[in-house]
């Protein structure tokens, strides 16, 4: 209820969406459109110019969603242009956001998804080397298979050595030419990454979503943008509690936080933010992933398993546990009550296929113990 346009309302991916009749001639749904499939409520413009004029009112959390929506509009009319150009109020916006320093957040955003973008000249040598490479395989493989015709003639063999000789020395020069333009690639990524990362050292402002976004840009160009998954002690520590909050409060840092985080995770993390966003505080679910770390056992065993697993389990707290077993599309294919703080208790697996899947013991207080479960009939 706090902003659809930045939460789904339901879990299940497969619910964010809904099949709607095409129009014949466009893909495209004008305001008061006859032809348009979907009941449109405000346009953009309007949106927009609400955002832009600081009138998202009447929210929760007032401050973060209105400078994220604001930031994102910054970066949107910065990177596409501004359509508004004569609106006043949008050009207002645009020269505010550089006095209130929502530029500058905006400005690391654009410059990090820049980084991942390869020029034309760039791929088109990419395309061109993989190309040759791959017709260049084709005609070693013909030329191998000449040398395997029965009978060959002595001349005709030392031709075809010397085709083959030629077709190799191509396809180094070719393999060599694609890595060295991946090598410059790479090179030029590190460069944008570490002069961003001064960048968003530079970044100031209060506020928990502020802060949020700096640290995770932080660790985010230091590990990821380097093609690095691995993450200090201190870099997952900062992590866990940013990814612990709320996201409405704490800022789309809050979700980057928690996708970085299970990069690095065997298991994935489930964060209730019906409780972290509620009014009684902000930051319940990194206590629970302490406390439950440190006081429950649960042991899933066989595993693999084909026709049933048993499951033992000594919990921390008596409360109403359950121990889901969900696919690697985060589906609940199986829901089972855990009875009592301790116990043991056998679940038939026969009807789920063979495959990889999650378990998770939740429970009315918070997280309980994830891991991995093969499926294997």
């Amino acid at each position: 209820n706090e902003n659809s346009q930045f939460l789904p309302i339901v879990v299940l991916p497969g619910q964010w969406f809904e099949n709607v009749s095409t129009p014949s001639t466009s893909y495209q749904c004008l305001p008061n459109n006859s032809d348009c499939p979907i009941v449109q409520a405000a346009s953009d413009y309007v949106r927009e110019k609400e955002i832009a004029n600081g009138l998202l009112t009447g929210l929760t959390y007032q401050a973060p969603q209105l400078w994220t929506a604001q930031r994102r509009l910054y970066e949107r009319l910065t990177e596409e242009g501004n359509p508004y150009s004569g609106d006043v109020d949008f050009n207002n916006f645009l020269v505010s956001a550089q006095t209130n320093g929502i530029n500058t957040y905006a400005d690391l955003q654009i410059g990090i998804r820049q980084m991942f973008q390869i020029s034309t000249a760039d791929r088109s040598d990419l395309a061109y080397y993989e190309t040759q490479i791959s017709a260049g395989l084709d005609q070693l493989a013909q030329v191998e298979g000449y040398l395997n015709v029965p009978n060959l003639s002595q001349q005709d063999s030392i031709n075809v050595a010397a085709l083959r000789n030629t077709t190799t020395q191509n396809l180094a020069t070719l393999n060599t030419q694609r890595d060295a333009k991946l090598n410059n690639i790479a090179t030029t990524k590190i460069s944008m990454a570490n002069a961003l990362g001064t960048q968003n050292n530079g970044l100031v402002g209060s506020g928990d979503y502020r802060i949020n976004e700096k640290r995770v840009n932080g660790i985010y160009l230091e590990t990821i943008a380097l093609g690095n998954t691995t993450y200090s002690s201190i870099q997952i520590e900062y992590l866990q509690a940013i990814a612990a909050q709320c996201p409405l409060s704490g800022g789309e840092a809050v979700l980057r936080a928690r996708d970085m985080l299970a990069l690095a995770q065997n298991a994935p993390i489930f964060y209730n933010d019906a409780t972290n966003c509620s009014a009684n505080g902000l930051r319940p679910s990194l206590d629970r992933i302490e406390t439950n770390l440190l006081g429950n056992f649960v042991q899933v065993h066989p595993n693999p398993a084909s026709e049933s697993v048993t499951v033992k389990y000594e919990l921390s707290e008596e409360v109403n546990h359950h121990i889901v077993i969900m696919s690697v599309y985060g589906q609940v294919v199986s829901d089972v009550l855990l009875n009592g703080k301790e116990g043991e208790i056998t679940i038939s697996i026969s009807n789920l296929p063979t495959g990889i899947y999650w378990y998770e013991v939740t429970g009315s207080n918070g997280l309980g113990t994830s891991g991995k479960l093969i499926i294997n009939h």
